[in-house]
């Protein structure tokens, strides 16, 4: 990993400030095409694991993670 840019990890903890902020949340889902895990921010009332097609892609917040540690690697 380059020394400018942030871990996964790092990255993570923004997303989550950042849906804290508009009063959201964040779920991931497993990545059906490459593995890892797909980022969704979305309303409290909304249950993502239920949702699909277009429905499911409205809250993709267009993150991806190959892995995600839980704690910091930068």
């Amino acid at each position: 990993m380059s020394e400018l840019t942030t871990c996964n990890y790092c990255n993570h903890q923004r997303v989550l400030r950042k849906a804290k902020e508009k009063k959201m949340v964040v779920s991931l889902l497993p990545s059906k095409f490459m593995g890892g895990v797909q980022v969704y921010m979305h309303p409290a009332n909304v249950d993502v694991r239920k949702l699909t097609g277009k429905s499911l892609a409205w809250f993709e917040a267009g993150i991806w993670y190959m892995q995600l540690p839980n704690h910091c690697c930068c």
